[in-house]
């Protein structure tokens, strides 16, 4: 984001789900930081919002469900960082590490679906996920026109089990990062 700010544009709305709006400025583009807070309350929502703008920065794109935070600096010559000391920024990576659990847990969560469902394919046996009936017998052209046509739906078959295993050790990684970046901070700072 902030290499479009380097070419001139100034970062002015977010679209669900990933689409950012930028427009061209003559002048140099504020810099925009995110932050990661999501609230129960909208008391809460509003004091963080006020926090923000008594330090001088600008909510860009916010909601109090969403989670996700955009600012941008008002004055230039302010501090381009939106926390002020060691324990804010670790509450970030805290933030962040439960937020990857959370995944991690919706992933495995998937997995076990998928994994136990009445699939009766597996990943070692390759061929359970080739439904064309009498696909093995077959020889010939007609045996490579119907493996051909059927390897994505298999892949798809076989992968669609893995493909939340990998995402939840991703997710489960990122929490261990976190927690590690969060720690160093933590043990740093005093």
């Amino acid at each position: 984001m902030n290499s479009f700010r380097e070419e001139g544009y100034r970062f002015i709305n977010k679209k669900f789900p990933a689409c950012f709006v930028f427009e061209k400025i003559d002048d140099k583009a504020p810099i925009t930081r995110i932050d990661y807070r999501e609230f129960e309350k909208a008391s809460e929502y509003q004091n963080y919002i006020q926090l923000f703008s008594d330090m001088d920065w600008t909510v860009v794109s916010s909601s109090k469900n969403s989670g996700v935070h955009y600012f941008q600096q008002n004055d230039p010559n302010s501090e381009d960082f939106i926390y002020s000391n060691k324990e804010s920024y670790a509450e970030i990576y805290k933030r962040y590490g439960q937020q990857a659990v959370n995944w991690s847990i919706i992933f495995l969560f998937f997995f076990t679906i998928f994994s136990t469902g009445g699939n009766s394919y597996s990943l070692f046996k390759p061929k359970t996920a080739f439904f064309t009936p009498g696909l093995w017998e077959m020889t010939g052209w007609q045996f490579w026109s119907s493996f051909i046509f059927e390897i994505p739906f298999a892949l798809m078959r076989l992968l669609s089990k893995v493909i939340w295993l990998v995402l939840a050790a991703w997710m489960g990684f990122e929490a261990f990062v976190n927690k590690r970046k969060y720690n160093d901070l933590i043990h740093n700072s005093n």
